[in-house]
């Protein structure tokens, strides 16, 4: 198998000491959906921000078709990964088109025009993220997942061969979530890497070609989705408050069936606040 990046032993230590990443070892290659999980604190946006070269290595090293990343000049990285932040910090006074375009930032000379490939690329970004009717529209006028749409589109502006995408679907309604992650499964398609950061289980179990579980910033579980979505492997991780199930998907054009887990969170009743029982059932 052909490795696009890798992680070995990587680490990372904030300051005052906190251990973010302990020990890990990753490796992605073209074609892979890699759904990152785990609970808040485990170091998933970290993880994504130290592949990307936006937070410094404490320990371990990451490659690039086995090549060290280290010294690499930003232009040069975003030729070949992109990162797709959970929200922008600041919103620029300027259209959707404008900001979409800053992804081909890499593909020009310092004082350069756009070209015919730029625009194109730009037309396509928007299209596949759905906001060609928001091309125009200034940034602080949309919502907030109209916002999250742009960052996704501005990233596949960049054409690069692997996207690092943060919690995309967080400011998203259902309808668009999907649009994300069906967006995600054919950068796969074509031959493209993506690594991302989800809390939502089911999206995962549904589009992840390999899911990585994260506890505490280090990596607990990394296989196919039926090997990580199981209670023997969760639980350890979110606890007891889960329930699990499975549906049944036909694919391939012979209808073969694949097994995919429901994974659902769950509150036990309160047996104090049930109904009694024994009683006559009447109204």
């Amino acid at each position: 198998m052909v490795v696009l990046i890798e992680s070995r032993g990587l680490g990372h230590i904030y300051s005052g000491g906190v251990e973010a990443l302990i020990d890990l070892d990753l490796s992605i290659a073209p074609g892979e959906v890699v759904c990152i999980l785990g609970p808040n604190g485990a170091g998933k946006s970290t993880l994504l921000k130290a592949l990307a070269g936006l937070l410094p290595i404490t320990a371990g090293e990451v490659t690039w078709r086995g090549e060290s990343m280290t010294g690499w000049v930003p232009r040069f990285r975003a030729r070949r990964l992109a990162f797709v932040p959970q929200s922008l910090i600041t919103l620029p006074e300027v259209t959707v088109r404008t900001f979409v375009a800053q992804g081909r930032y890499s593909h020009q000379g310092v004082f350069a025009r756009a070209t015919p490939e730029d625009r194109q690329a730009v037309d396509q970004a928007l299209s596949q993220a759905d906001l060609v009717d928001l091309a125009e529209r200034a940034l602080p006028d949309l919502s907030g997942g109209q916002r999250q749409r742009c960052l996704v589109a501005r990233a596949l502006a960049q054409q690069a061969d692997l996207l690092l995408i943060d919690e995309p679907t967080n400011a998203l309604d259902p309808e668009h979530q999907i649009a994300v992650f069906e967006l995600i499964e054919s950068l796969a398609h074509e031959e493209r890497a993506v690594a991302v950061v989800t809390h939502d289980l089911n999206l995962a179990s549904q589009f992840a070609s390999r899911i990585v579980l994260l506890d505490g910033g280090r990596k607990v579980a990394d296989g196919t989705v039926n090997e990580v979505l199981r209670r023997s492997v969760l639980e350890p991780v979110y606890g007891s408050g889960l329930r699990y199930s499975s549906w049944r998907v036909e694919e391939g054009a012979e209808g073969q069936a694949d097994e995919r887990p429901i994974v659902l969170p769950w509150r036990s009743p309160d047996p104090s606040a049930l109904p009694a029982s024994g009683g006559d059932g009447g109204a």
